[in-house]
């Protein structure tokens, strides 16, 4: 299945460049850096473009950034994952680049949308991701609201108290499995 899945993320990943390269379209990249379960570092990068009339994000690529993450190595691996739309056609069609507001990113010295900028010599424009924006508000606003942290706080305690034991786990199964519910095995709160 994984496998199927693979292939259908290449074959779109083919029609988007080519649509990309044969459309003249004007694109934009929306690019986030974040850490995997096994502690790599890595970039995600998004298109975003025009499609019969509809603004589409489409998932573009998935970059290991094995040297860190840095504003240079970020732009450089983003150039990169680029290369198969043409250099000609990124320079000309690419207007925008949404990152998160950190330095690393968004910095105008050595952050990665600045070193993209000198890197293809284009001028396109860059902002603050209005996603990362609106997350960013709603954590205030919740860290200023002593019923969201005292709820943050229960859902915690809750879930540490069935994570952190198997006895406790094996009690609320029992239970589950006599009001015949499913279980969901939850991971990580967030």
């Amino acid at each position: 299945c994984f496998h199927v899945l693979l292939e259908n993320q290449k074959k779109m990943k083919k029609e988007l460049i080519a649509y990309l390269k044969s459309s003249n379209s004007p694109f934009s990249v929306l690019a986030d850096e974040s850490t995997t379960l096994s502690s790599k570092t890595a970039l995600i990068i998004y298109i975003r473009v025009a499609v019969d009339g509809d603004i589409c994000n489409y998932f573009y690529d998935l970059v290991e950034l094995a040297d860190g993450a840095t504003g240079s190595n970020i732009a450089k691996a983003i150039l990169e994952s680029l290369k198969p739309i043409g250099e000609e056609t990124v320079k000309k069609n690419l207007i925008g680049l949404a990152t998160d507001g950190a330095s690393v990113m968004f910095g105008k010295q050595s952050g990665a949308t600045a070193q993209l900028r000198s890197l293809i010599k284009s001028d396109f424009k860059s902002f603050h991701c209005m996603s990362h924006k609106m997350e960013l508000a709603v954590n205030m606003a919740s860290q200023s609201s002593g019923e969201v942290q005292r709820f943050r706080m229960f859902t915690d305690a809750l879930y540490a108290f069935y994570h952190r034991s198997s006895k406790n786990m094996y009690e609320l199964s029992n239970v589950a499995e006599q009001l015949c519910v499913h279980l969901l095995k939850i991971s990580q709160v967030f």
